[in-house]
């Protein structure tokens, strides 16, 4: 960093920015410029974000069936510029000139008709047609793959494709020059560098090669304290000792943990349009972060993402819970649709599966062929329902949707032998709770039933209008209830009016007996009439399918014996009548008997209906299946009861407190509450941990779908893998999903493909480039390695090694070119601008994560602890829609791992510094420079306050500003300032101080400006 003339200026600020403002300005344009070009991963951008949109929102209306709305079809881009009705829906570069965005955006049309798309999907939707709406109908067809001959897909050209081959190994040339003779690594490049006429640089200085390993393995800078040891270090193992140092490291795991995190788009929400949270997925994470840190063979930490809970059938059960964490690899994949039972947009999930996993493992892009054979790779239809079919067998954890709004089929942290019993535990507990509920409810609902205790209808009755309570009408019998004036009445009337009433849940699996007291009469014989009503126990919600019948007219009381009536006992007008019965669910019988006080018809094991259903939550008297052509007595009924034990006779007097039906219920109604509230807490408790996972399902093979879509399917395709390598299928006798077997090819030595590509990203971080450009796409469409025989040579050494990471780190750092200078050789850089031959180490800006976790270092403030869950709302306050979707940011001095990462939303700050958009795999983040990111580190208070922090612990640490400036140097820099360096800096600070009225704060206020200029500088934000 250079401080010169500005720093002189009153304005200091404004000025000391300018620079910085017009390359942002400068490099804005050209990524602009850059962006109107297709890439071919423009067209995985339509298979992955758009066409899943259009098949969501649009298709259902705008399809290919003939009947379309408006003449539109938006299956294909042909189609869309074609149009309907109102002309072209699209017009390629034009986002505002298309019909198709602007009814997005309510722009004189209003599509979809239900309610406006989220922001962030129009978004993308304007994004494509800006880009020129790639998608693989409009290909250049020069550009597609053919087969060979007749129905061949795979021709032998694919099956030569470097990727496909065998890993090989070479023995590393020897060269002539010494110095890059003794590293395998070094040989190789020094070798194409010599062919090549290339010069490389010299090694760097030991400052900056630590500053470069330090942030490299952990992401942080070193400290003052440790570039001394090293500086002082003058052993021969010196850098193999920071080596092992910065591998050993708690921060090493949470450094390549995000990039991993990164290749598999972790989030920390579902990512449908309500953007539910997944309170569990930070255990992932923490998993992720923890396998890099103890360096888990790669094989095992991908056979444990794919396959763990199968894993952990057979595993020591200490074991179980990491390993059932690890399948949350496929469980975070994007949600799309409303609730956890509408599977209509389920295979778009499986689709972003598959396009990561085979991305993120095998370097190859697989989603393309949901709808189609692949147009580049040798990846057809078959190979995708093939992988498909295994994770359609699968049960995916539920994160809660707009129309389900709470998780659902997580999976248990602890063995299935530990849930069944804590399920019993609570099972025994419910038991004994609801025996103590059934004890209280019956009283409190026969309290709240009785007429007496309301001067109109009671609240607990449903009843037709007609229904009223009558005074001065009340039953003779008092085995149950006191004395009393009133009773309800029901009309003689040919309607079917009748009143009904709640009693607790019977059903065919109830073993106690229930009973039932009612009294009635039909009043007189002027208001009577030949039709029947009834008594029934039933429950409304089964179309009237009762358990027990009895039917009344003005002679007879009868039971419903399938479709006859058995006659129990006669009737006169006038007359009161008791009526007790016991039903016994499991014989599925009732008897009883009927009593005026004077004579008794007793009746006993009569069936019940037929066509009962198994339920009873209810008692009714009503007129339902009678003939309704006849009129039916005017009625009373009074002291209906049902309790768990039988009734004093009718003849006799119950034995009640001299208390008022209502003052019981105000003694008894909080008794119940507080047994109810207890059982729907233990029904709420989280008996154990979850996890957000996959279980096995049904297994089965998938069929294919046409063009993609669920409900147009063709053959069934075994389960299996890529044919281009090898195309096994699930043996005959397997009984599982298949993920197993996919995590053994995965991992298998004779796949080609896993260890390169995970080699080549471990090569990238390091050096800025891989050895294969195109980090996820080693296929027919991926750039070919630079140094195939190094990128085999390194892959043999990794395999070698048992899939040891930290092994390939060791490789790497101990080489030669790794620590080569940044600096610029012109004759080089004119035969090798792009350096792909090595000759130089890239500089490279620091990452999002690594910018604020070193303001929050420097500063004092970065807490170093694994993070836990995010604060997300209960479960029970969910209520997020497409419309009102989750948002939210919780701020946090840990590591940015740790921040939560919302799908539909970027986090304000590493968003902005390019971080990973968690909606697609990342193997390479972008690097822009923009004008908003300048103005974020002049105007932000994060940043102002992190530099005021720094400059209080400068302050405090020492006490001249030259001590002050070398201090901050040496930290933030990993060297010491030249003399001109704090000049300049004095200068700074006297200048600025002299705008600062306070005397009292002017010294901090202008040393945490100059710590704002120094955490700003490209010095700063790059590592050499």
């Amino acid at each position: 960093m250079q401080i010169v003339r500005p720093i002189r200026r009153p304005v200091v600020r404004t000025v000391s920015w300018w620079p910085f403002l017009t390359g942002s300005l400068c490099l804005t344009l050209t990524v602009s410029l850059a962006a109107a070009e297709v890439a071919p991963g423009d067209v995985a951008f339509y298979e992955n974000e758009i066409r899943p949109l259009l098949v969501k929102h649009c298709h259902e209306c705008h399809g290919d069936s003939e009947d379309r709305e408006g003449e539109l079809s938006l299956t294909s881009v042909a189609a869309m510029m074609r149009g309907g009705a109102s002309g072209p829906a699209v017009v390629k570069g034009q986002p505002k000139e298309s019909l198709l965005v602007q009814a997005l955006e309510y722009r004189g049309i209003e599509m979809p008709p239900n309610g406006k798309l989220p922001q962030n999907e129009i978004d993308k939707i304007v994004r494509w047609v800006r880009m020129g709406m790639p998608a693989p109908e409009e290909t250049d067809s020069s550009a597609l793959r053919k087969p060979s001959s007749g129905e061949q897909f795979i021709t032998e050209e694919d099956r030569s494709h470097w990727a496909f081959q065998p890993i090989s190994v070479s023995s590393p040339p020897n060269v002539d020059d010494p110095d890059w003779n003794s590293n395998p690594i070094d040989r190789f490049l020094f070798r194409e560098m010599q062919q090549r006429q290339i010069e490389p640089n010299g090694m760097a200085d030991r400052a900056t090669l630590l500053r470069r390993a330090t942030y490299d393995l952990t992401g942080l800078p070193p400290t003052p304290r440790e570039v001394h040891e090293y500086l002082s270090d003058d052993s021969s193992d010196a850098w193999e000792k920071v080596i092992e140092r910065l591998l050993s490291s708690p921060r090493y795991g949470e450094r390549w943990g995000r990039h991993w995190l990164d290749v598999v788009r972790y989030a920390d929400t579902a990512g449908d349009a309500s953007d539910y949270p997944v309170p569990d997925a930070y255990k992932y994470r923490n998993y992720v972060i923890n396998s890099f840190n103890s360096d888990k063979p790669y094989d095992q930490f991908l056979r444990e993402q794919i396959a763990g809970d199968l894993l952990a059938a057979d595993a020591p059960r200490e074991q179980y819970e990491e390993l059932v964490t690890a399948t949350t690899f496929l469980a975070i994949s994007r949600r799309f649709g409303y609730n956890d039972t509408n599977f209509q947009y389920f295979h778009l999930t499986i689709q972003d599966l598959l396009d990561t996993l085979g991305q993120s493992v095998m370097g190859l892009s697989i989603g393309c062929a949901r709808c189609h054979d692949h147009k580049f790779e040798p990846i057809s239809a078959k190979d995708y329902y093939a992988l498909y079919g295994i994770f359609s067998s699968t049960k995916f954890a539920f994160p809660g949707a707009e129309e389900v709004r709470h998780p659902k089929g997580l999976v248990p942290a602890i063995h299935p032998e530990e849930v069944q019993q804590l399920e019993l535990s609570r099972q025994d507990r419910i038991a004994r709770l609801d025996q103590k509920i059934q004890e209280r409810i019956f009283p409190i609902l026969n309290l709240q039933g009785d007429f007496e205790s309301s001067e109109d209808f009671p609240a607990t009755w449903k009843r037709d209008a007609e229904a009223r309570v009558v005074a001065n009408s009340s039953s003779p019998f008092h085995n149950v209830f006191p004395p009393g004036t009133q009773s309800v009445q029901l009309p003689n009337d040919s309607r079917n009016l009748g009143i009904r009433r709640a009693i607790e849940t019977q059903t065919a699996d109830t073993e106690a007996p229930l009973f039932i007291n009612m009294d009635f009469r039909n009043i007189s014989s002027d208001q009577s009439g030949e039709g029947y009503y009834r008594i029934a126990l039933d429950h409304p919600e089964n179309n009237f399918s009762p358990a027990v019948e009895l039917f009344i007219n003005e002679s007879s009381v009868a039971a419903r014996q399938s479709a006859q009536l058995t006659q129990i006992a006669p009737l006169e007008s006038g007359v009161w009548y008791n009526l007790q019965i016991v039903v016994h669910w499991r014989e599925k019988q009732f008897s009883g008997v009927l009593t005026d006080g004077t004579h008794s018809w007793p009746f006993k094991n009569l069936p019940f209906n037929s066509g009962w259903d198994g339920v009873v939550n209810s008692w009714v008297v009503d007129g339902h299946g009678t003939d309704a052509t006849l009129t039916r007595p005017l009625r009373e009924l009074d002291n209906f009861y049902a309790q768990d034990h039988p009734f004093l006779p009718a003849a006799e007097r119950a034995s009640l407190q001299k208390v008022s039906p209502q003052e019981q219920l105000n003694l008894q109604i909080p008794v119940l509450k507080e047994l109810q509230d207890e059982k729907a807490a233990l029904l709420e408790q989280k008996l154990y941990p979850t996890i957000y996972g996959v279980q096995e399902g049904i297994p089965a093979n998938a069929q294919i779908q046409f063009r993609g879509e669920p409900d147009r399917r063709g053959e069934e395709v075994p389960r299996g893998f890529l044919e281009i390598l090898g195309g096994d299928t699930l043996p005959a006798n397997c009984k599982e999903s298949g993920r197993r077997e996919l995590a053994e090819w995965l991992t298998s030595s004779t796949n080609p493909l896993t260890a390169r590509v995970m080699v080549n990203r471990i090569w990238q971080a390091h050096f800025g480039r891989g050895i294969v450009a195109t980090p996820n796409d080693l296929g027919l469409r991926g750039e070919r390695p630079s140094h195939p025989e190094l990128l085999d040579y390194l892959s043999s050494q990794f395999l070698d090694h048992g899939y040891s990471i930290k092994s390939v780190h060791r490789m790497i750092l101990s080489s030669r070119a790794y620590r080569l200078s940044s600096e610029v050789n012109p004759r080089s850089l004119s035969t090798d601008p792009a350096n792909v031959w090595f000759w130089r180490h890239e500089r490279q800006r620091l990452d999002a994560e690594s910018i604020r976790d070193s303001w929050l270092f420097l500063s004092g403030e970065l807490e170093f602890r694994a993070g836990g869950a995010h604060p997300f709302p209960p479960v029970s306050q969910w209520t997020y829609s497409q419309h009102v979707p989750f948002e939210a940011v919780y701020d946090s001095n840990l590591r940015s791992i740790f921040l939560m990462t919302q799908r539909i939303k970027g986090h304000p700050f590493l968003a902005l510094f390019d971080g990973a958009d968690p909606n697609a795999t990342t193997g390479k983040r972008d690097t822009t420079t923009t004008p908003s990111q300048a103005l974020f580190m002049m105007n932000n208070e994060f940043l102002a306050q992190r530099s005021i922090a720094l400059a209080e612990r400068l302050l405090q640490a020492v006490s001249t500003q030259p001590e002050q400036i070398i201090h901050l140097y040496e930290q933030a820099y990993a060297r010491r300032p030249s003399d001109t360096e704090v000049e300049q800096a004095l200068e700074f600070l006297q200048a600025y101080g002299e705008n600062v009225s306070d005397s009292s704060s002017r010294s901090k206020e202008a040393l945490a400006a100059f710590v704002r200029v120094v955490l700003c500088s490209n010095e700063f934000l790059h590592v050499n």
